[in-house]
């Protein structure tokens, strides 16, 4: 890590993607432009790390009967550290591990091998003895959560989007058996023909283009998935219905149970469709083709 981005490196690098792309006439695209400002920004944030650390250490040392100060830093910061030390006239000496003593990667052919490897939870090197350690001790690698994952995020967004589109559309319609009716819906919602879920996220949008089916007991709604810099986009078709009327009792977790069942109950096949449970009320069935769902 000291060998790479000691110093300023780290910004260094990242201005010289900046001026090389801008060179070539290259966009990088704002997703892309933000990860490189956000990395700049860190890295400037860890440089000035450095001056706050001699400035605390400082104040420690120039104490009375302070004789000794011990410093733990990664290795990233010791060249800067030795700098402002050195500029202050300050003794110091520097313990670090072997590793970065004299060491060269670009003679030694496995160090990305051996990189690598970290990642995969393996020790670095490749020897006897570390695979007598496997063999006794596997590796176990826990799966990364996918809450981070950018189609997580948008895929959460378009159960939210839908589950509202499907109370503005469905609403008014009359309610299941033995379920008492709700409060008596706007007259807007009792006109079908007169809504609109109009819907703009970050990464789902729904423009309002709906058509009603099976005698207004369903709609079809068309979303647009895009990317943050909305230059990948996608369209799909989304048939909105409220779930199998059955009896209901007011008791909630019966209520929970039944939605499980409803959700488990057989479906017709339909190509290419995706069939999505929103709540105890609506389901939604998700498709690219419009035509999948008529």
């Amino acid at each position: 890590m000291e060998r790479l981005f000691s110093d300023h490196s780290g910004r260094r690098y990242v201005d010289e993607v900046n001026s090389a792309a801008k060179a070539q006439g290259i966009s990088l695209g704002a997703t892309t432009q933000k990860s490189l400002d956000d990395n700049r920004a860190f890295f400037q944030a860890r440089d000035n790390s450095n001056n706050t650390m001699v400035t605390n250490v400082a104040m420690i040392a120039d104490q009375p009967g302070k004789k000794v100060i011990a410093m733990i830093i990664g290795g990233a910061h010791t060249t800067k550290i030795a700098s402002l030390l050195r500029s202050q006239r300050r003794p110091f000496a520097v313990v670090s591990t072997n590793a970065y003593k004299n060491y060269d990667d670009s003679q030694d052919s496995n160090s990305h091998l051996r990189y690598s490897r970290k990642f995969e939870g393996l020790p670095v090197s490749n020897d006897p003895f570390s695979d007598a350690l496997l063999k006794v001790f596997p590796v176990r690698i826990k799966p990364q959560p996918v809450a981070g994952q950018d189609w997580f995020k948008a895929e959460s967004e378009l159960h939210f989007a839908m589950r509202k589109a499907a109370k503005l559309y469905l609403a008014g319609a009359p309610p299941p058996p033995n379920k008492p009716p709700g409060p008596t819906p706007e007259p807007s919602m009792q006109d079908p023909d007169r809504l609109q879920f109009v819907y703009k996220g970050r990464n789902v949008s729904f423009d309002g283009t709906n058509e009603f089916v099976d005698s207004k007991k369903a709609v079809i709604v068309k979303a647009t998935l895009f990317s943050d810099d909305e230059k990948q986009t996608k369209e799909i078709w989304i048939k909105l219905s409220r779930v199998a009327d059955s009896p209901r009792v007011a008791d909630q977790e019966s209520k929970l149970f039944e939605a499980l069942a409803a959700s488990k109950k057989p479906e017709p096949i339909k190509p290419n469709v995706q069939v999505v449970q929103l709540d105890m009320d609506f389901k939604a069935e998700v498709t690219d083709n419009k035509k999948n769902l008529l």
